[in-house]
C-alpha cells in the first residue's frame, strides 16, 4: 500500500468515548476530522470489537444513547483504512492487554509508510514513542486551533 499524504491515526477507545460525551472537546474534534476525511482513521476488526465492548457499556448510557454510538462506529469503520496489527517488538510489555491491538495496528500503518499516530487519553498505558500522542497534541499536529 502506498504511503498517504495525510496524517493518519489509530484512535484509542477513550478518545471515542470522550467524543461522544463531549463533542466539542479535542477528542470530538479529532473524531470529526476522521469522519470528514481530514484525518485518516486506521482500524481493524479487533479494534472495532474493543470499541463495541466499551462504548455500549451501561455506565455510558447516561451520557449518550446507544444509537449515537452505533452510528459513530458505522461511519468511522466506513471512513477508515484497515491494517492488521503487527507483532510487538520483543521485550515490550504493556500494562493493559486491551491496548496492544491499538499499538500494534499503529505500527502496521507506520510500516506501510503512513504518518500514523496513536491518539489516547492514557499516555501512561503505552511506550514513550513519539507517535503516541494526546488528542490536544494531535490537534496541534493537524494545525487545528484548540
Amino acid at each position: 500500500m502506498m504511503a498517504s499524504a495525510r496524517v493518519c491515526a489509530v484512535l484509542d477507545t477513550n478518545v471515542l468515548a470522550s467524543s461522544l460525551i463531549s463533542p466539542h472537546s479535542p477528542p470530538g474534534r479529532i473524531t470529526d476530522a476522521a469522519l470528514n476525511g481530514a484525518l485518516g482513521a486506521v482500524i481493524n476488526n479487533s479494534i472495532l470489537q474493543e470499541y463495541c465492548n466499551v462504548l455500549f457499556r451501561q455506565k455510558f448510557q447516561k451520557y449518550y444513547c446507544a444509537e449515537l454510538a452505533a452510528a459513530l462506529l458505522r461511519n468511522l469503520f466506513d471512513a477508515s483504512a484497515r491494517y492488521e496489527p503487527l507483532a510487538l517488538p520483543p521485550g515490550l510489555h504493556m500494562p493493559d492487554a486491551d491496548d496492544i491491538v491499538f499499538y500494534a495496528t499503529a505500527l502496521a500503518s507506520r510500516a506501510a509508510g503512513n504518518t500514523t499516530y496513536l491518539v489516547t487519553g492514557n499516555l501512561k498505558h503505552f511506550p514513550p514513542d513519539d507517535f503516541i500522542v494526546s488528542p490536544r497534541t494531535l490537534l496541534d499536529v493537524l494545525g487545528v486551533a484548540v
